[in-house]
């Protein structure tokens, strides 16, 4: 079941009965490892390392999906510097952050809130992200929740 265009044929047919609404395939951000192969899928979950972010993303190139939403996030993710990218895109856009200042509202409690603690394990980790990735910002450490 190699081509794409098949996998997703098969991924459609098992997605209702997995709870994932036609439409809207955040639903697979709820879908568990167990239940997946259950219906027929550790085939194809073998082919993305056993991982549904790793396959869905493969599957639907054109959709988004936040790899800490996933509710097994694939192995290393959070070593991976294109996904702090992506995670403080989503906090400025899920907080409105729109002037450095905001960055000061992000705290431990907020990132297991939005499920970002497994990214970034404290602020002072989020600050080393804007760092490397804003190093315009010039934040101040003491000034964070």
């Amino acid at each position: 079941m190699k081509s794409i265009e098949n996998q997703r044929r098969f991924l459609e047919s098992v997605s209702e009965d997995l709870g994932v609404k036609a439409g809207d395939l955040s639903g697979w951000y709820s879908v568990s490892k167990r239940d997946f192969i259950a219906r027929g899928g550790k085939g194809i979950l073998n082919i993305y390392n056993s991982s549904i972010y790793t396959m869905v993303s493969n599957i639907y190139p054109d959709y988004e999906f936040l790899p800490w939403k996933f509710a097994n996030p694939p192995k290393n993710y959070s070593t991976n510097p294109e996904v702090a990218r992506r995670a403080l895109a989503f906090l400025e856009e899920e907080l409105n952050i729109r002037i450095s200042e905001d960055w000061y509202r992000v705290s431990k409690s907020l990132l297991k809130e939005f499920n970002l603690d497994g990214v970034f394990s404290d602020t002072k980790a989020v600050l080393q992200a804007l760092d490397h990735e804003r190093p315009d910002l010039k934040l101040d450490p003491s000034k964070f929740l």
